[in-house]
């Protein structure tokens, strides 16, 4: 992920602000059970793991299976520029286990072409498509582009509103002046979730503020730079925080300008995570055996 971007990492005051205190009127207050926690990268076609994470002769078409057991999710940001067929999506659910979710990306022409308005139409057929991922599909991300201002408001909150309940959905918005009350009330009436962009040249994004039990974030990393692994051990306090709190579900997404070192950061984080909060996240390893 380019967005975001600084060139000077290290003066970068990569510090997480503390929970909102409005948290509070999202969660219990106790925790009640196990979260479900899901990380993973952005693509399974990285050709470069091929040999270290992925066996030597694996084939392309066997990425998918190869990379759910180095991660149990994925952010499938392939919905935002394509459409899949039922046949395609089926045969990605079969090559990954029950307890994996595709996160996808809603497609460009709602969030970018359209803007939002009169996008029902163009959302059901969004819809209809994912749904043929069953019980592997995640949430849905709404990303919405840099220069969707809060102007806008009004609109976005007429889409919100007749956005299918039935469907979970998370909301990215990169736009100055969207983060107040106004945003975080109309989500929290609607159950959505709102993305938490952690990266080095946008830091207004990290907000921490939740509108509901589900946390979506959006890490982007440094390429194993060493604020990369402080930043993982600030996030799994705050993540704990939360957890014991209330929080139910937490999804956590890893970008790297340099997806060599995607796994190495994703071990680290499920170590942590699976530590802190009782989970068996897949935790990915060079030279794993895989039936080839």
């Amino acid at each position: 992920m380019e967005f975001g971007k600084a060139e000077h990492i290290d003066s970068v005051d990569f510090s997480l602000p503390p929970a909102h205190t409005d948290c509070a009127q999202v969660l219990p207050g106790f925790k009640s059970k196990t979260p479900e926690v899901y990380v993973g990268g952005t693509r399974w076609g990285v050709k470069e793991w091929k040999g270290t994470y992925y066996p030597e002769k694996a084939r392309t078409e066997n990425y998918l299976g190869h990379y759910s057991q180095l991660f149990n999710a994925i952010e499938l940001n392939a919905t935002h520029y394509n459409t899949f067929s039922e046949n395609t999506l089926r045969r990605w659910t079969e090559q990954v286990g029950t307890d994996f979710r595709f996160y996808p990306k809603m497609h460009q022409v709602v969030s970018h072409r359209l803007r939002l308005k009169k996008a029902l139409k163009q959302t059901e057929k969004f819809i209809e498509q994912v749904d043929n991922l069953g019980q592997n599909r995640g949430t849905i991300l709404l990303q919405l582009p840099d220069n969707y201002h809060y102007e806008n408001f009004e609109s976005f909150e007429e889409y919100l509103r007749q956005f299918p309940r039935k469907y979970a959905l998370a909301v990215e918005l990169r736009g100055e002046n969207w983060l107040n009350d106004r945003l975080f009330y109309l989500l929290q009436e609607l159950d959505l979730s709102l993305v938490i962009t952690d990266t080095a040249g946008k830091r207004t994004l990290l907000h921490n503020r939740l509108c509901n039990k589900e946390v979506f974030i959006r890490f982007v990393g440094n390429n194993l730079h060493h604020s990369d692994f402080e930043r993982i051990d600030a996030w799994t306090n705050l993540l704990l925080d939360w957890v014991n709190s209330g929080l139910e579900k937490i999804g956590f997404f890893i970008h790297q300008s340099n997806e060599l070192h995607t796994p190495e950061l994703a071990a680290y984080v499920a170590a942590k995570f699976n530590e802190a909060f009782g989970t068996k996240l897949p935790i990915p390893q060079k030279n794993n055996l895989f039936n080839l």
